[in-house]
């Protein structure tokens, strides 16, 4: 078939075409801008909960930081006026929120989902309170909830001082915390963790009075597989409250005191 020209050898299809196309194009950001100008038809707040622990965070303390970000209530936008990575941003700034993933749904729906930060330990000592996430982030102590993890105690200064020997000793504890949080048998004995003056590392059982001195970091493996194999042996000749120390400091023993 050949294409359609007048006398003057203008291409009529052509032009059609192109009329067909910006009409489209045209249809199709009204559609974009209608979209935008629209509300949500819904928001939803989704707080992932903490494995074995208690939530940090409610809804509406979320509901609270994304309006004092926007200025006005998320639920009654317009899209247009929401910047979805500057708000997930600015809920991230929140240390108790690990990451904050927002989304629209093909049905308008705003939808917020909040990765908690996870505590797996105390820090307090006089002024000092806050606790010790499983990132190694410091946070502080929740109004709503108070957790059931681990204590540290004693002179725990040292952990809060940024100085790199402070640093050292805080990523050692750190080590330690997160050792005993993801170990069944340790997460169920240690009840508080205490350093001492010279910063040597003393755990306090749940049951029973003796002190478990761990001294530092070095070795913690084979020096936590001494304690819990004590525990699994040992107890069962001994007996509970029979020593008032346990000392793991030295190679391939367990030296006990009263």
């Amino acid at each position: 078939m050949g294409v359609l020209k007048d006398k003057n050898g203008i291409n009529y299809r052509r032009i059609t075409s192109l009329i067909l196309f910006l009409i489209l194009f045209l249809l199709g950001n009204q559609a974009v801008k209608y979209k935008k100008e629209r509300s949500f038809e819904k928001l939803t707040i989704k707080i992932h909960k903490i494995e074995g622990s208690q939530s940090l965070l409610n809804k509406a303390q979320v509901l609270k930081m994304m309006r004092e970000h926007l200025g006005f209530d998320p639920a009654v936008s317009s899209m247009e006026d929401v910047k979805l990575r500057a708000l997930e941003e600015s809920l991230e700034k929140n240390l108790f929120i690990k990451d904050a993933i927002i989304y629209i749904d093909s049905r308008n729906k705003l939808t917020v989902e909040i990765i908690q930060r996870k505590p797996i330990a105390r820090v307090k000592a006089g002024r000092i309170d806050y606790y010790m996430a499983a990132d190694g982030k410091k946070i502080p102590t929740s109004n709503y909830k108070t957790m059931r993890v681990p204590l540290i105690s004693g002179y725990v200064g040292s952990l809060t001082s940024k100085t790199s020997e402070g640093r050292k000793n805080y990523k050692e504890v750190l080590e330690l915390a997160l050792k005993i949080e993801s170990n069944e048998f340790l997460n169920a004995l240690i009840e508080q963790i205490e350093i001492e003056k010279d910063q040597s590392i003393v755990m306090i059982p749940k049951i029973g009075s003796e002190r478990i001195v761990l001294g530092n970091t070095d070795d913690l493996d084979e020096k936590l597989y001494k304690l819990e194999k004590y525990y699994e042996w040992g107890k069962n000749q001994d007996g509970w409250d029979k020593y008032a120390y346990l000392n793991l400091e030295y190679k391939d023993q367990v030296t006990l005191g009263k």
